[in-house]
Parts: structure tokens; sequence; C-alpha cells
């Protein structure tokens, strides 16, 4: 007997002792949420999936990616998280957890998907408008639907109204819809949905309150309730909030460089001061999140309003750009006293260190406009943890071999600092024609001696 039929065996057995979520009313119980569809299975819906399977919900993950669906099935996944394989196995094989393209009867409905941003800076929420009609299409009275992925103020109130158009149910009567943001970040997952604050957007208290049900057995932290746009507001605020604090440390390195000073090691000194907290530059803003809630605001509120954000995005958007026209400073330098092309090494291409994604990475913005520069230079990309098929796809020509990399390149430029490269002797770079530091690898590595 396969694992799936195993599952839904245990899931009929289930409902035949009237465990299922039965109609919404003031006196509901946690026992009131069994069956939980998690719509999206990328780095939040996978890891909250399979903590809402160790925590007794009977959970069906859900996804379009047919590959993803096989792969997850035979408990793999290509997200970097320790411990999460060893997890989606047990969980798998507990059968609290069953993996499918086909979204399931559930008595909890959770969009995780992403919304990106479109060319015009508008937030791209097609992927939230499908995975709700979908559920449009399954939701029953007393139902939650739960929206934990970055959206623009108002968006949880849309997506009820298009349910209820959908699926003839009146929003906040016959079913409930909450806003949950996630503030689990790529490395930390498992831990960070269990043990961080947790903020529950009700688009009415009875939506809160079941939310809360739900919730209050996958975390350990506190929970704040509030209503759905303060929810919206809260984490646009957080998010935007790291964007405005990366735009002063890309802005404070520029002037560090301008005046020949060593900008990792000022700022080091400068957040010795109790009330300074400065981060340190980099070759841009990676990450979905950090990278899109800016544009949420500045594209649905007044110029008037959002000044500084509009200053703070430029300052981080024009990053990559000053940083290849640094590079080709030092090309044109090597060109004229050579008389050849160099061969130009890239350390680091995913969005932020010790991450394999490459959605939304300053560094690879870097390397596509060095690689519309080859005539100029041989371009050769180093990264243990992005995925060649990747690289391959975008084009991006690589190497797995540092050792090599490191002997034949003319010039070195560090944009991600993985753990590996840290641990680096300092000594391999001094062969080279130019070290051009854009995330600060070399004092990492002087701490890391030290």
């Amino acid at each position: 007997m396969s694992l799936c039929t195993k599952f839904f065996l245990l899931v009929i057995s289930l409902s035949c002792t009237n465990i299922g979520f039965v109609a919404a009313t003031s006196t509901q119980t946690d026992q009131s949420i069994k069956k939980v569809a998690i719509l999206g299975l990328g780095h939040v819906g996978l890891p909250t999936a399979i903590i809402a399977a160790e925590s007794g919900y009977i959970v069906f993950g859900f996804d379009i990616d047919e590959q993803k669906i096989k792969q997850l099935n035979d408990g793999n996944t290509s997200i970097i998280e320790p411990g999460i394989e060893a997890r989606l196995t047990s969980a798998l094989k507990n059968n609290n957890l069953c993996i499918s393209s086909t979204l399931h009867d559930a008595d909890c409905f959770l969009i995780a998907v992403p919304t990106p941003v479109k060319e015009n800076n508008e937030a791209d929420l097609s992927y939230v408008i499908n995975a709700a009609d979908l559920i449009a299409k399954q939701i029953k009275p007393g139902n939650l639907v739960l929206l934990t992925s970055n959206i623009p103020i108002g968006t949880t109130q849309f997506i009820a109204q298009r349910i209820a158009k959908i699926s003839q149910l009146q929003p906040e009567i016959d079913f409930f819809m909450a806003h949950c943001p996630e503030r689990a970040i790529t490395g930390r997952l498992l831990n960070e949905i269990v043990n961080t604050d947790r903020i529950i957007g009700g688009c009415s208290q009875q939506a809160s309150n079941l939310a809360k049900i739900f919730y209050s057995r996958l975390t350990r932290g506190p929970i704040d309730v509030t209503t759905d746009k303060t929810a919206e507001m809260v984490k646009l605020i957080e998010d935007t909030s790291r964007y405005v604090q990366i735009a002063f440390a890309n802005q404070i390195g520029q002037i560090c460089e301008d005046a020949q000073i060593d900008t990792y090691k000022a700022i080091e000194l400068a957040n010795k001061h109790p009330r300074v907290s400065i981060l340190s530059p980099g070759c841009g803003v990676g990450g979905q999140g950090t990278a899109t809630a800016i544009h949420f605001l500045i594209k649905n509120f007044p110029q008037d309003s959002t000044q500084l954000l509009t200053i703070a995005h430029e300052i981080n958007d024009g990053k990559p750009s000053l940083v290849v026209a640094n590079i080709m400073k030092q090309v044109s330098r090597f060109k004229e006293t050579t008389g050849k092309n160099p061969s130009v090494l890239a350390l680091g291409i995913t969005f932020r260190p010790d991450s394999e994604v490459l959605q939304s990475s300053p560094a690879l913005k870097v390397v596509q406009q060095l690689v519309a520069n080859q005539s100029q230079l041989h371009l050769f990309v180093f990264d243990p943890l992005a995925h060649s098929e990747e690289l391959e796809q975008l084009k991006i020509p690589f190497t797995r071999n540092l050792d090599a990399a490191i002997d034949q390149a003319d010039i070195i430029i560090a944009l991600v600092k993985h753990k590996q490269f840290i641990s680096l002797n300092k000594n391999l770079f001094n062969k080279q024609f130019a070290f051009i530091d854009s995330c600060g690898l070399m004092h990492e590595i002087q701490k890391h001696i030290e």
C-alpha cells in the first residue's frame, strides 16, 4: 500500500469520527481545526507544513510544480536548512503530511506563495490570486484562510472578497480570513517559525481567534493580535526598515571609499558605540521580502510620504552598477598594463551568505553586467551553493574548482561572504592584479585569523 493511500485512509477514518471542521461559532476550540492545506511549498510553505504536521495537524502540501512534488515525496529539497530533509521524511512516514499537486478539502487553507515585483514596480499578485481561486472552489462554511505572503496594504481584504465572489460564501460570516506574515529567514526557518513572535491580523475578531488557535500549536513565541491592515503594514515596516539601513550602510561605504578609508573597519569601530548598529555594506539588496516591500509602499502612497524610501531605493538599486564601474576601472588598468584582457573571478552569486537562492540577488546583477562586457574580460564565477543548472540556464560562466580559479585569476571580486570564503588564506589574493572587496570578505578573513 502506497504512502499516500495510507494517508488518505487515515483522513477518511478521521472524517468518519466527526472531527472535521464544524460551522464557526463563538465556542470553537482547537479541536475545530484538524486538516490544513498549505499552498506553495517554498521557503515558507514547506517548513510550515513540516512543523504543522509535527504539531498534530493533518497537512496537505500543495504545489503546481510536479518535479518539486516528486522531489519532496522522495524526502529531498533544494532548500538549505539544517535538518529539514530528515524532518520532511519523518512527517511523510508518520502519515501526517501528504504532498501533491491536488488541492484537498481542509479546515484551514494557508497561502505561502511568492509576490514578486513587476517591471513597473507594482506587486505581482498573480500567485496569490491563483491560490485564492483554487481555495474558493474548495472552501466550506467555517473554514479559515491564512495569507502569509508579503503583500501590499489592502490585499487581505481583496483576497477575501475574491474568494467570496467565486464561492458565494460571505466573508467573516461563512468563512474567515487573516494575514499572518512570516518573519523567518533561510538557514533558520525551522527555528524561527516556532520561536519568533507572530502577528495575526484578522479581518474579524473571529478570524483572529481561529488563526491564534492554529498558530498556538506551532509556535512557542508570543502571538500579537491586530487588524489585517495593521499586520500588513507591520511586515512592510520591518522589511523596509532593513532596506533603508542597508542604503545608509551602502552610502557610508561609498563615502569611505572616496576618502580612502577602510569601510568595514570604520563601521566596526562605530558599532562599538552602545546606541549605534550599522549594517555591513554590500553590492546591493537581496532577497524577495526586503527588496519588494519598499516598492509596495512607494507605489501605493503619495511621493511626499515616501521621500526617504525613494532615495534609499535609488541608492540600493544603483549599487550593483557602481560595483561594476569599479571593476571595469581595474579591467582597463590591467589592459593598459599588460595589453590583454584579464581573467576575472567572482566569488559568490547568491542573494546572501550561505544561501543557494539566486532570485533577487544583487551579486547576480553584478555578474550579469560583467557578462555583457565579456569582450573586455574573461569572467568565471565560483559559488559553492549556487546550482549549476540555474547558472547554465542564465548563461553564467562558472567553475567548481576554487583553487584553480584563484590561481588563474588576474582580478578577484568578492560579492558574497560565504563561510567557505572566510576560511580562505588571505595570502591567496596577493598575486592578483586587483582584489575588489564588495562585501567585506577580507575584513572577515582578518577577523577569522585573529
